[in-house]
């Protein structure tokens, strides 16, 4: 084991003590600040002892701190011989490797006092909290900068320094000798619209992956990752002077190179304007990715577009599409002859070695008569309007629906649409990998609430016939367990809240299934909506009754504690030093310049950069050690600059009125 000893000549002295040790006289107490402290890898904390007698005399000693016990986490690759922390001479500490440690304070007259520290790894950003902005990357392959853009949950840096962060957030390339990274924080430039002055500010939740090609003019594709607390991501880079066409839209493989759909055949009906005055030309779409980004117009402009088979379908015209720079779509205008008939359109790059062909049959549609349409009834039934009950939030439609004869859909294809009732309707799609065709596999009725959704399907036209069929859902309620959401238990006198409901349900509960009520009204009053207020001290409970649409009755309640005492106080800005600063949700965090625990939050958003005096009536204030939240009921703020001057201002909570002044200089 091995012991530092590190000697301080003084001791800062706290008011609050948390734990500590007794003299065996039963007369002097040590104490410490914290006796447990979890702590993150580049963090410090300042450890201070308190030493006092019985009757509150409190005097100084010489103090030698020791690291008692290191216990480094080799499960996180960290060296058996490695230091978790290290201490200074004052009783700061520095996280320096994740594990445990106990630091010892030894009074000169031999009194002591422990902590614990553990340093931890930060908690992984959530499933979505950690991305690229992009899955695949396209650059040239020339040597020059580049970059992708990494996205960080927001709640991950809240309190997290930036240096902190770019420090655990790792990336990798997959070949180096390719393509190198280099990480660093992403920046804005912001102009002062007063003194028209620019500056350049970190954007804390966003880095750019810097990437440089190591050799020119080479193809190729890497794959990139980026890991942070657990949770990884990737992005594919492709280098290099690259053509991708596709009949379908682009899926990465998982490696880099994009699936494409070379080959994919089409039905079109004869469109011709002889025929059909009214009709425009049909359009294939291609997908396509080109780099370097700067020569898309080039290479697409290289094109090669050639037709065989027979004369029944004809290329008008093919280009870019209008918004090709974010579909990177390339569109082929084909318009039929008057007859049925088979004709390929393959559209091919010799530069880069790739094309794609459309199959297409030209059918006239008007050749295939309709005879019905209907929805399943029972086991065996069929109808042309059919009610069903369904608790289910997603709804197969296609295997409710038979129109004849077998096979009429290839040419008149169902037309689906909601006519009533909140619901959307879903089209998957899917692909035969023998044809290479994309093909409808089923319409999804995804109902957005229970009630009543009418789905209806047709198919034809005047000119042939129109069949319409009808689907009548009666979508149910279903809940299984309910529970109250209260986002604390104890309220102060006059103080309002809002209750909630935790259901397992099938669909959002709706309020008209809802009922409210208090056990005693001379305590807490609530309405319909779950909004209560604290009228009377004492405690009562609140129940909820649930009713789903299969006649179940669930009940839940919460005891809720109404005092008129609380610990909110007069604050006076001007009268201690402070730091400040801002957060992400418009607040800002107060906290004593002799330690790092924040005492206040005040709601400012809006306000900061917005000159002038603003009257903050209805804005509220954290007291963050006792958990409590007053009220501003009256007062002004005036903003200059980076100062929030507080003109007056009262806060309430309860019966209680305190004062709020001074001036926030927030540029700290």
């Amino acid at each position: 084991m091995r012991i530092k000893n590190l000697i301080y000549s003084s001791v800062l002295l706290l008011g609050i003590c948390f734990s500590g040790c007794k003299d065996d006289n039963g007369e002097v107490f040590v104490s410490m600040n914290r006796t447990e402290k979890t702590m993150y890898k580049g963090e410090t904390y300042q450890f201070n002892v308190s030493i006092q007698t019985a009757d509150n005399v409190v005097y100084t000693e010489s103090l030698t701190w020791t690291i008692e016990k290191n216990a480094p986490n080799t499960a996180l690759n960290v060296a058996e011989d490695a230091d978790v922390v290290s201490i200074d001479e004052s009783g700061k500490v520095t996280a320096l490797n994740y594990g445990e440690a106990t630091i010892k304070a030894t009074t000169a007259s031999g009194r002591f006092v422990y902590a614990r520290i553990t340093v931890d790894q930060r908690a992984a950003p959530s499933a979505d909290g950690l991305m690229f902005t992009e899955s695949d990357h396209y650059m040239a392959a020339v040597v020059g900068g580049d970059s992708l853009v990494i996205v960080i949950d927001t709640t991950r840096v809240t309190y997290c320094p930036v240096d902190d962060l770019i420090n655990e957030l790792q990336i990798t390339s997959e070949d180096e000798s390719l393509l190198k990274l280099t990480l660093q924080p992403a920046t804005v430039k912001v102009t002062d619209e007063e003194t028209g002055i620019t500056t350049t500010k970190i954007v804390r939740n966003r880095f750019w992956a810097i990437l440089d090609v190591v050799e020119k003019n080479r193809d190729a594709t890497v794959l990139v990752t980026a890991s942070l607390g657990g949770t990884s991501i990737s992005c594919n880079v492709h280098i290099g002077v690259n053509l991708y066409l596709s009949l379908a839209p682009y899926i990465s493989d998982g490696v880099g190179k994009p699936t494409v759909l070379e080959e994919m055949s089409y039905k079109i009906s004869i469109n011709n304007k002889t025929i059909n005055p009214n009709n425009d030309p049909d359009t294939i779409r291609v997908y396509f990715r080109a780099t370097p980004e700067g020569r898309v117009d080039e290479i697409m402009g290289n094109l090669k577009l050639t037709t065989s088979g027979e004369s029944t379908l004809f290329v008008t015209g093919h280009r870019l599409a209008d918004d090709y720079v974010s579909s990177r779509e390339y569109w082929i205008f084909v318009e039929t002859g008057p007859n049925s008939g088979n004709t390929d359109i393959k559209l091919s790059s010799e530069e880069a070695g790739v094309s794609v062909t459309a199959k297409c049959e030209v059918f006239n549609k008007y050749d295939h008569p309709i005879e019905s349409l209907k929805f399943k009834e029972g086991e065996d039934g069929w109808n042309e309007s059919v009610e069903y009950t369904t608790q289910s939030v997603s709804n197969a439609l296609m295997e409710l629906l038979e129109a004849g004869p077998f096979g009429i859909t290839d040419y008149w294809p169902v037309e689906w649409a909601i006519a009533s009732g909140n619901a959307t309707l879903e089209y998957l799609y899917s692909k035969d990998e023998s044809t290479g065709k994309q093909a409808l596999t089923d319409v999804l009725m995804n109902a957005a609430a229970p009630g009543k959704v009418v789905v209806t399907a047709s198919v034809g036209d005047d000119r042939i016939g129109k069949k319409t069929a009808q689907a009548i859902f009666t979508v149910l309620l279903k809940v299984d367990n309910v529970g109250v959401s209260l986002a604390k238990d104890r309220f102060a006198l006059h103080e309002v809240g809002k209750a909630g409901i935790d259901a397992a349900s099938n669909f959002t509960v709706p309020v008209s299934a809802i009922q409210w009520r208090s056990t005693d009204e001379s305590v807490i009053v609530i309405n319909d909506a779950g909004e209560f207020e604290a009228v009377g001290v004492g405690s009562a409970n609140i129940i909820v009754s649930v009713t789903d649409d299969l006649g179940n009755v669930l009940n839940a309640e919460k005891k809720i504690t109404v005092t008129d005492d609380s610990n909110i106080h007069d604050l006076n800005f001007d009268a201690e030093p402070y730091l400040y600063f801002e957060d992400a949700n418009g607040y800002i965090m107060v906290f004593p310049s002799a330690n790092d625990e924040i005492s206040y939050r005040i709601k400012v958003e809006s306000l900061l950069g917005n000159n002038g005096t603003h009257d903050i009536t209805g804005r509220d204030i954290v007291y963050v050690v006792y958990d409590e939240t007053a009220s501003i009921v009256s007062g002004t703020v005036t903003v200059n600059g980076d100062k929030l001057v507080f003109n007056d201002v009262k806060a309430q909570k309860g019966s209680k009125i305190v004062t709020i002044s001074g001036t926030i200089n927030y540029d700290k």
